[in-house]
């Protein structure tokens, strides 16, 4: 949708003023308004902000946010932002914005601000109004603090949310801030923007912290337990996320050198002619001995943390566990067959004539039924907890320790120590085929770096990997310790089902969380790399990646790595400009409003910017001083641009701007 219409009432130095951008002839969709320091140029991107996203939009506003020039609170900027004129008793500020877009689509939003006695305003003292369609129909607000809900609903529905504005609202000192930032954390902080990742981390957290809450609703200490051991599983299960998401990562960035050292070695082979095929040999089977390394460290890891503990407890003690499990199974067998037993005994004496049983003599009969039942219920239940499918897979577990060789570990262990030998063996014929001339010892310690890299990472890789095998035993631990208290705790089941359901929806959010951000790094990093090439008038970048982890790389058309050369002040401001256009570009479709922003860049720069920004297919609103777009910026662009707009004071002691109307850049 485009910006057509910006009212204003009683704003700063803008009794009455509407601004209507329909009024342009031209079929450009860039408008520039024009006008020096303190006419009102920032006032307009304020106002826009402010009726955009109320409070909310504070933080956009750079003269009050934390570190700005007047660092005030909401109420507090309004306050300063009411006209002089309108303060003699109570008053209304009052901005409205009109969006029209395709199909006679259209959406009105007025934000009217109230103000007691000497110009004071309070939180309530704030209405929304919104109507929308070709009839200008109301929309329905709630009354109450539910109408700042509902009306962000609507905007971020319609028009844009505030997450994304600052991609869409800007000025100088915006951009210069996010500059200032290092490129990793500029992106990071844009994509996460830009996906809605931290509104789903505060969904996350919300529904972590109900179930904490419904746990501890339970009387006793029941719930402090299960809730305490729900925590520990909470951790443990974001802890093996981490390793996996780290996993994931050492994969990512291993694939490209493994490419680039085939690339190396077939460089390399280049050289030496026939002895190509046995260097490309040698490196094959060090790969396949690697992966028979790989494998026999699995094994003997598999081994270390799964059977290891209970080789080391011994016989005896694994022997008197699985017996107290067969007397305690027997025993709880034995108590459910008395009870049926005594219902026995019960339907056998019902049968004989009263008269014929005396007293004594049922007495008797029970001692001798009794007898027969010679088993023993044991009263101390140590291992309750378990049902008979966990009696079962426990003893199952403990025998097949029994069989366990007790050479194994000695035997894998050994058997590491050849894979490694046999890996070092083949790393020094490698190093006799890299050659002795200068250019085959260049490529040669290009490769020893590449693969020291590579060996670094998979190092990474199988340390992560032994830390996931000791997370995964813990958590399996307390998990079981979980369902234990949930089994003692039977009437709270309805209480701890409702917590269970909040924090595996947790779950499924922050898993949504890490897969998100991958998932979209592709489409953002070719967005980046259009708009940086555009407007940078440096052409060594090729192309710029993003990591999964938000790191950034600026290669140039050999695979170098740019950024280790450091990027000067110009260039960083034009990789921030560009982020944001990407940003943009993959988002909804909204205006674009600027505000001085190209007062720092050179007239390279600033004619690459306008050139590529006016060329995308959007609105574009640029709020500029005269030096800074003068006719020279503006000729090439002339096309697109729909007129211009220059604010003036007027020749009275009335300070509220007046317009003039240019058309087609006509000055």
């Amino acid at each position: 949708m485009k910006l057509s219409t910006i009212r204003l009432k009683n704003w700063k130095a803008f009794d009455e003023f509407t601004l209507n951008l329909n009024a342009f002839a031209g079929a450009g969709n860039t408008i520039v308004i024009e006008g020096r320091n303190g006419f009102g140029k920032t006032s307009l991107l304020e106002a826009l902000i402010l009726c955009l996203y109320g409070r909310e939009g504070l933080p956009l506003v750079a003269r009050a946010t934390p570190g700005g020039r007047g660092d005030l609170g909401y109420d507090a900027f309004l306050e300063r932002a009411l006209n002089d004129k309108a303060r003699r008793g109570e008053a209304t500020m009052l901005v409205e914005l009109i969006f029209d877009g395709e199909a006679d689509e259209r959406l009105i939003l007025q934000r009217n601000w109230y103000f007691g006695a000497g110009g004071k305003h309070h939180r309530s003292d704030e209405e929304v109004r919104i109507w929308t369609g070709p009839d200008e129909d109301i929309v329905p607000v709630p009354e109450g603090d539910e109408r700042f809900a509902v009306t962000r609903a609507i905007i971020a529905d319609e028009l844009v949310p505030a997450r994304l504005a600052p991609f869409f609202i800007f000025d100088g000192e915006q951009l210069e801030r996010l500059a200032l930032a290092d490129l990793d954390v500029q992106v990071r902080q844009g994509i996460e923007n830009a996906l809605g990742v931290p509104l789903l981390r505060t969904l996350s957290d919300d529904l972590v912290t109900y179930a904490r809450d419904r746990r501890r609703s339970l009387k006793g200490a029941i719930g402090e337990a299960y809730d305490d051991v729900a925590d520990v599983v909470r951790q443990l299960a974001s802890d093996e996320a981490d390793c996996l998401a780290r996993l994931d990562e050492i994969g990512a960035r291993v694939e490209p050198l493994r490419l680039a050292r085939d690339t190396i070695i077939q460089r390399i082979g280049s050289l030496h002619g026939e002895s190509y095929a046995n260097f490309k040999q040698l490196f094959e089977e060090r790969e396949r001995l690697d992966r028979s390394r790989e494998r026999l460290v699995e094994q003997l890891r598999e081994r270390l943390s799964s059977d290891l503990a209970l080789g080391l407890s011994g016989k005896k003690l694994r022997s008197a566990v699985r017996s107290r499990i067969a007397v305690e199974a027997e025993s709880q067998h034995r108590a459910a067959s008395r009870t049926f037993s005594n219902e026995r005994f019960e339907r056998f004496t019902a049968g004989f004539p009263d008269e014929l049983l005396s007293e004594g003599l049922v007495e008797q009969i029970r001692r001798l039924w009794d007898e027969t039942d010679t088993a023993v219920v044991t009263e101390d239940l140590r291992l309750g907890h378990l049902g008979e499918t966990e009696r079962h897979a426990v003893d199952a577990r403990l025998r097949d320790i029994e069989g366990l060789a007790t050479d194994t570990i000695g035997s894998l262990s050994i058997a590491v120590e050849a894979a490694d030998a046999a890996v070092e063996a083949i790393d020094l014929k490698i190093a006799e085929q890299r050659g002795v001339d200068g250019q085959s010892q260049s490529l040669a310690e290009e490769l020893r770096h590449t693969q020291e890299e590579i060996g670094q990472l998979e190092e990474s890789s199988r340390e992560i990997t032994r830390k996931l095998d000791g997370l995964r035993g813990e958590l399996a631990a307390k998990r079981r310790e979980a369902a234990r208290i949930r089994s003692e705790a039977a009437s709270a089941a309805p209480v701890l089902a409702k917590a269970d359901l909040a924090e595996q929806l947790g779950k499924v959010v922050e898993t949504l969380v890490h897969r998100l951000f991958p998932l979209n790094l592709d489409t953002i990093s070719k967005a980046v790399t259009v708009a940086y090439r555009a407007m940078a008038h440096k052409k060594e970048v090729e192309d710029i990646r993003i990591a999964a982890d938000g790191s950034v790389g600026l290669f140039d058309s050999k695979g170098r790595d740019l950024r280790t050369k450091d990027l000067s002040a110009g260039e960083t401001q034009i990789f921030t400009l560009a982020l944001m256009a990407a940003i943009g570009m993959v988002s909804p479709r909204f205006p674009i409003v600027m505000d001085t922003p190209l007062a720092r860049l050179d007239p390279a720069h600033r004619h690459n910017v306008l050139a590529f920004l006016t060329g995308l297919d959007t609105q574009i609103i640029l709020l500029s001083q005269p030096a800074e777009l003068s006719a020279e910026y503006l000729e090439p662009i002339r096309e697109r641009v729909a007129g211009i707009l220059v604010l003036e004071p007027p020749a009275t002691s009335d300070t509220t701007p007046h317009r003039t109307l240019f058309q087609d850049a006509d000055r």
